[in-house]
């Protein structure tokens, strides 16, 4: 389910992203102001992880789930949409 938070982060941020070899995908999520936070949703030797001021108390932020949202949406597109 795509919450109000995590569909902001998919408009409003520019995203790149990178998959890694274990399955994890990379990602620099940059605000408009230019704040940029390096983000990454686990894979199957790694850990969630990201480098904005939430991410550190809670383990888990918007910009992770937005991140996840993305894979998720790309997996579901037919391959030919992809190309």
């Amino acid at each position: 389910m795509i919450t109000t938070a995590i569909a902001d982060v998919l408009a409003s941020y520019k995203i790149t992203t990178n998959c890694e070899a274990d399955g994890a995908l990379q990602g620099e999520l940059a605000k408009p102001d230019g704040t940029t936070y390096q983000t990454r949703v686990a894979g199957q030797f790694s850990r969630d992880a990201c480098t904005c001021p939430g991410f550190p108390r809670s383990g888990k932020c918007k910009h992770v789930e937005a991140l996840r949202e993305l894979r998720f949406q790309t997996r579901r597109q037919p391959q030919q949409a992809r190309d």
